[in-house]
C-alpha cells in the first residue's frame, strides 16, 4: 500500500488522513487531485495559489458527462415561441427516493419533471412554458 500511495496522489491522501486526519497538507494533495482531473483557473496572490476545490460527486460527474447527458429539458411555449433546450449531464435524487421504488421513471417524474406552466421567458410574449423531461437514449 505504501507504494502505491508514493506513486498514486488519491491513495497517497488517504493514507496520509487516515494516519493525520486534515490538514493543511491533506488540503494541498486534494488540490492536485483536483487539477489532475480537470483544469481549475487559478490566481496568484501574494506568492499563493488559489484554487477552486468546491466540489462534490453531482458536481464531478456533470463535468464528466457534460458531452454525453442523459436527459434534456425541453421547454415549449403555447404561443409558439422556439422551444428552448436545456441538456442534463446529471440529475439528483435523494438517496432515500431512490431506495423506496424499483421503478426509475416514475422517480423521475415525481422528483424531477417541472409541474405546471410558467410565463414564457421570451422578451414582450405573453404565452405560457411547459417543460418536459426527456431520456437522451445514450
Amino acid at each position: 500500500m505504501k507504494e502505491i500511495a508514493e506513486t498514486i496522489l488519491f491513495f497517497k491522501l488517504i493514507v496520509y488522513t487516515v494516519k493525520n486526519g486534515i490538514s493543511p497538507y491533506s488540503h494541498k494533495l486534494r488540490a492536485q487531485i483536483l487539477l489532475e482531473i480537470f483544469p481549475i483557473p487559478f490566481s496568484n496572490i501574494g506568492g499563493c495559489k488559489y484554487i477552486n476545490c468546491e466540489t462534490n460527486a453531482g458536481y464531478l460527474v456533470g463535468i464528466l458527462f457534460k458531452d454525453i447527458p442523459s436527459f434534456q429539458e425541453i421547454s415549449s411555449c403555447n404561443s409558439g415561441c422556439v422551444p428552448r433546450y436545456k441538456k442534463l449531464p446529471v440529475i439528483q435524487i435523494e438517496e432515500s427516493k431512490l431506495a423506496e421504488t424499483d421503478d426509475f421513471n416514475e422517480l423521475v417524474r415525481q422528483y424531477v419533471s417541472l409541474e405546471g406552466e410558467q410565463p414564457c421567458c421570451k422578451k414582450d410574449c405573453a404565452g405560457f412554458e411547459k417543460t418536459s423531461l426527456y431520456e437522451t437514449g445514450m
